[in-house]
């Protein structure tokens, strides 16, 4: 049993990417893993349009806050930089398991995560170069199994109690933008 609990985390990621997986099926996506991990975790295709989108899925567990819940997950700084991707942009989906259940998805473009790491300096960058995200879910009030609220902390020196956390409210269950694509010029 020990070896379990040492891999839980294992266990927990793989049905983060599973979860992943089950949403975009359900709304009628295909979906694969590639043979080769180069830095994408999933591959989403809208079969109407042949729209593929390049998915890094991050999962966490949740640990219990007053009024609600934190998360943190953790970004290679390669992929937050990474431009390559030739007008089909990465999504990141961030997966959370708290309290037995999936929580609302957040779903960022890549280029929306470096924007918000950038100019809002949402997450902190390790000893190991990658950068931690800690992310705070807010219940309501009145009902505390609804998410109402998602806000990042910021790196050092970036906060404080005057100062509000970047709100990533927008970002729970966007599905709808999922596969928007950007024309690129030229092409």
């Amino acid at each position: 049993m020990a070896k379990a609990k040492n891999n839980h985390h294992l266990y927990v990621g793989r049905a983060g990417h599973l979860a992943a997986m089950a949403e975009c099926l359900s709304r009628g996506w295909n979906v694969a893993i590639p043979e080769v991990d180069v830095g994408e975790d999933i591959f989403v295709v809208e079969d109407e349009t042949s729209i593929l989108a390049k998915v890094q899925v991050k999962t966490a567990t949740g640990k219990k806050t007053k009024g609600g819940f934190t998360a943190q997950f953790i970004i290679p700084i390669r992929q937050l930089n990474d431009e390559s991707s030739k007008g089909n942009e990465m999504r990141f989906i961030f997966v959370t398991r708290y309290n037995k259940t999936w929580q609302p998805f957040l779903i960022m473009k890549r280029k929306e995560l470096q924007d918000k790491h950038l100019l809002e300096h949402i997450g902190s960058i390790t000893k190991t170069g990658e950068v931690k995200l800690t992310v705070y879910y807010t219940f309501e009030k009145k009902n505390l199994d609804k998410v109402v609220k998602i806000e990042c902390g910021t790196q050092r020196g970036f906060s404080g109690k005057d100062i509000p956390k970047p709100d990533l409210t927008s970002f729970i269950d966007k599905w709808d933008k999922f596969f928007t694509v950007r024309i690129i010029e030229g092409n």
